[in-house]
């Protein structure tokens, strides 16, 4: 159901086993959050950040995420997008963890469908909705576009960095802002993050660059913006990590 202001919105007020809503947003920041339902939140028209505990989600626009009941969260648009949640009092035999979900054509389809229905209405249509529904997200594929963030008081330099909207430097860089060794910044990295700071700072970079190509920034300016030495190198970075051009990303 299309509702004009999301704010104040309160999914579990609602009897019903599946709860839709659709909202439009600029600029969104719900603050931190739970519900006792199951979310499966999406957007039409642009990406989402999600921030559940120390870990940040990308959710493109092809994409989106399932945050279980009772999970503290946190999401934020920067730009127009329309929000889409499905609320939910069963956890479709989804894990209990949160999940970056690829939407096919179909799957898209019926999920926007869902959050169009009324809240007090119920049909055999809608069961068999759901039920097709429940058979694509079986199927749906599964994407890592999250990223952990230490928390070791020693990083605060490189956190602060990047809460100013800088890249991760290098990793000599790193040794020289906090005076450390690269074996002791790999522990930390491992430990608190499970990769190596290379992978890590990968990772930030790829994450960044969708959400940079999610909000229109064309390939030379994200390329250029996150250090790539050429377009190209760029391009070839973009294709590693995701088998598919930024271009083709930006026209799913």
């Amino acid at each position: 159901m299309y509702i004009k202001s999301i704010n104040n919105f309160d999914p579990d007020l609602i009897p019903s086993p599946v709860v839709g809503v659709v909202s439009k947003v600029y600029f969104h920041n719900s603050g931190y959050h739970q519900h006792n339902k199951h979310q499966l939140l999406f957007a039409k028209g642009g990406g989402l950040i999600v921030e559940i505990d120390n870990s940040r989600y990308f959710v493109p626009p092809s994409c989106a995420i399932w945050v279980p009941a009772k999970t503290t969260h946190k999401t934020t648009a920067h730009n127009e997008v329309e929000l889409r949640s499905l609320f939910f009092e069963d956890g479709l035999s989804l894990p209990s963890n949160p999940l970056i979900i690829g939407f096919s054509s179909l799957l898209f389809e019926l999920a926007d469908r869902m959050a169009h229905w009324p809240w007090d209405k119920s049909s055999s249509e809608q069961h068999s909705t759901l039920s097709v529904f429940q058979e694509e997200l079986q199927a749906a594929l599964l994407h890592p576009l999250n990223i952990t963030m230490p928390k070791d008081r020693r990083l605060n330099p490189l956190l602060d960095l990047l809460k100013s909207e800088q890249n991760p430097p290098k990793l000599i860089e790193i040794e020289k802002m906090i005076g450390a060794s690269s074996k002791t910044i790999g522990r930390i990295f491992l430990r608190e993050t499970g990769l190596s700071y290379q992978a890590w700072r990968q990772q930030w970079r790829l994450m960044k660059a969708m959400e940079m190509l999610t909000d229109k920034q064309s390939v030379h300016y994200v390329a250029q913006q996150l250090d790539f030495s050429s377009s190209s190198a760029f391009i070839a970075f973009f294709q590693k990590h995701t088998n598919q051009t930024p271009g083709r990303f930006i026209a799913a």
